[in-house]
């Protein structure tokens, strides 16, 4: 079998920042289900409202322009939209259904959303200790409503991310999210370039690129010390890859451009400074999804 290499797209993404704790997130090569949505990993904030209320919360700053490429999901309105959830509490250990609306600048439920890497939402949680990630797609009500089913493991403060398109604009929104109980946030792991999912190991093959240059990730998917050639599609591509900065978890959602030579996919990108950063890479094999984190750090 060939090693399948993931590299990022060959087009830079330049990420801009212009407060301290803006953080990056990205997603590359992407599809469905997630049926392996939950990976722990290597911190607070959140309330409850009944009815559709606006979550305000973590409005650190970042680009309001929702066309640039820079970190998003700092805030709950942006971009002349918001994100309005029916709860922010949702109880540990069970599995509850989760429900918010994106409201435009009239207070109207938007309806009219476009199809991106298969779905028309994307809706990224993790707790603020970056355990728990998922990646799971809601389904849309007739009123605007979307809905899924959400489990928060653990107790903790969460950080939800909606990521979606219209009118050609990408927009991504973050809300607190709280499932009470004693909180005990895991310590942040050293760097790492394996991380293992079931049978498959993941490896991050060369040195970070530095903060402020356009450099190139590349991974490779192995089983029992083979190449896996055998990747299924997933969210139209073979692999998503998200990236949160380790101060704040602000996101960005990055599609990857052209296949690259032989097994190679390009990716490339510019990360907006000096630090940690938590990676999770996705991919589909016989069905399942497999999730694989990595702590890396950007040097200047």
């Amino acid at each position: 079998m060939k090693t399948i290499r993931i590299a990022r797209p060959a087009r830079a993404l330049i990420l801009a920042v212009v407060l301290l704790g803006a953080g990056f997130a990205l997603a590359a090569c992407g599809s469905e289900n997630d049926d392996d949505h939950v990976a722990t990993t290597t911190s607070q904030h959140a309330g409850h409202e009944s009815g559709m209320t606006e979550a305000m919360e973590g409005g650190h700053g970042g680009h309001a322009n929702p066309a640039m490429s820079g970190p998003q999901g700092l805030r709950a309105s942006e971009g002349g939209f918001t994100v309005k959830a029916a709860k922010t509490t949702l109880p540990p250990g069970e599995v509850a259904d989760y429900r918010f609306q994106i409201v435009d600048k009239h207070g109207m439920p938007v309806r009219d959303y476009e199809v991106d890497q298969e779905r028309k939402l994307h809706l990224i949680v993790v707790r603020r200790d970056f355990a728990g990630y998922q990646h799971v797609h809601p389904k849309l009500g007739p009123d605007g409503t979307w809905s899924v089913p959400l489990r928060l493991a653990k107790p903790g403060p969460y950080r939800a991310f909606a990521d979606f398109t219209v009118d050609g604009k990408r927009h991504t929104l973050g809300l607190d999210l709280r499932a009470p109980g004693h909180y005990a946030p895991e310590a942040m792991g050293h760097e790492t370039t394996t991380s293992r999912s079931g049978p498959y190991e993941v490896t991050l093959e060369g040195a970070m690129p530095r903060a402020g240059q356009e450099g190139k990730l590349t991974f490779a998917v192995t089983k029992g010390g083979k190449p896996v050639d055998d990747l299924q599609p997933y969210l139209g591509g073979k692999c998503h890859l998200v990236a949160l900065r380790h101060r704040d978890l602000a996101y960005l959602h990055v599609h990857p451009e052209g296949k690259g030579a032989g097994d190679a996919i390009p990716f490339m990108a510019e990360f907006p400074s000096a630090g940690g950063y938590q990676l999770f890479l996705q991919f589909r094999v016989d069905g399942k999804v497999r999730t694989a984190p990595f702590t890396v750090h950007v040097e200047r």
